[in-house]
């Protein structure tokens, strides 16, 4: 029972303390008309200064939000590098690298590309798996 009141007591003089620091459009306008500063003039620099702190605001809400942005972007690259049985093979803009060379286009779907090079065909899934396959076609794993 003690904490709760005591809980409550530190909500209130926070609260108390925060709310001490707010002025009203009113006070201002009278703390600098007492400067000996016209109202007119007073009100345009309040309303000046009101705005820039609104601005400053909004930019710094844009820029957090582009850094969020930025962070999950980076959480959702694809891996672009597997390894298979000694071999090497890379998703490159032309394609798939194995072992640093080329591999010919055989099939595309919207699932999956098939590419064959050597004795070996591989199919890149959609969802960024990689398996490899015999010149059969029949599936020897996944690289990894």
């Amino acid at each position: 029972m003690k904490t709760l009141s005591i809980k409550k007591t530190v909500y209130v003089l926070v609260i108390a303390s925060v709310l001490s620091g707010c002025v009203s459009e009113e006070e201002r306008l009278a703390r600098c008309e007492a400067k000996g500063v016209s109202r007119d003039v007073c009100y345009q620099v309040d309303r000046a200064n009101q705005q820039m702190i609104d601005s400053n605001a909004q930019q710094n809400a844009y820029a957090n939000a582009r850094a969020a942005v930025k962070q999950h972007a980076q959480a959702a690259k694809k891996k672009s590098v597997y390894y298979y049985e000694g071999m090497e093979i890379k998703k490159v803009s032309t394609g798939l690298n194995i072992n640093g060379l080329p591999a010919s286009l055989v099939e595309k779907e919207e699932s999956a590309t098939v590419y064959q090079q050597g004795l070996h065909y591989f199919i890149v899934y959609s969802t960024g798996r990689l398996a490899v396959l015999n010149d059969q076609r029949q599936m020897l794993g996944w690289a990894k």
